[in-house]
């Protein structure tokens, strides 16, 4: 049932050369977004600071810093309290990688419940951090996420990176989905691999085909933008 949605990531990253400021730098950084209808979705994000805070984990060295088991108990909590569920069947409960630095993982915990209402369904996919703290989503209107994206029909990639330069800004656009989740460029480099990420407002999976065009000409914008920063980037070390 879950498994069919389709999560599309997006995110912008800061360069090592560049110290950002205070809010930038404990800015939300994406996860994953889920819908279940043409009217709204569900975006999973975390603060830059509580990432960076979480505990490593390697798979094949130690026991995991969180057990199935806690997991577990702290997504049963969350969708008792948030849609009055007790005790609610367990489809399933995997591990996903984080976004961020080598071996950050965290626990999807789904759960099966018919009378959850369809646009809430989303929510019975719980997003657990090793810390023990549930994810909670943040509902959006689809219509506002393509009034969003409208941006990229004038966009200017080398206008835009320019202004961005200028103000010290020397981010990476990354659509995941797509290059495997990396900043999508059309030759893979290290230097893009080094950065961190947060959300471009209005992507995740499309929910009509206007949005999934702007998606793609953000797709084919982010890739120009990341081609020149990248360009710059080597021509200033």
């Amino acid at each position: 049932m879950l498994s069919r949605f389709h999560l599309f990531f997006c995110a912008v990253v800061f360069s090592w050369a560049v110290r950002p400021s205070a809010a930038a730098s404990d800015a939300d950084v994406y996860i994953e977004s889920r819908g279940s209808g043409e009217k709204s979705d569900f975006v999973w994000t975390i603060k830059r600071s509580r990432l960076e805070a979480l505990p490593a984990w390697d798979p094949f060295s130690q026991e995991a810093p969180l057990s199935p088991y806690k997991a577990v108990a702290a997504a049963a909590e969350f969708v008792k309290l948030r849609l009055g569920l007790e005790r609610p069947e367990i489809w399933d409960v995997s591990l996903f990688r984080l976004p961020g630095r080598d071996n950050l993982w965290a626990y999807h915990v789904y759960f099966m419940a018919d009378s959850v209402k369809e646009e809430d369904k989303p929510l019975l996919n719980v997003v657990v951090p090793p810390d023990g703290n549930v994810i909670v989503p943040v509902k959006r209107v689809i219509a506002q996420l393509t009034d969003q994206l409208r941006w990229v029909e004038h966009a200017d990639p080398k206008r835009d990176l320019q202004r961005n330069i200028t103000k010290g800004d020397t981010r990476f656009l990354v659509c995941d989905g797509v290059s495997g989740n990396k900043p999508p460029v059309t030759m893979w480099d290290e230097r893009v691999a080094k950065h961190e990420t947060r959300v471009l407002e209005g992507t995740g999976e499309p929910h009509n085909d206007e949005q999934a065009r702007l998606i793609g000409k953000a797709i084919k914008y982010a890739t120009q933008y990341n081609d020149l920063l990248l360009a710059y980037l080597k021509s200033h070390e």
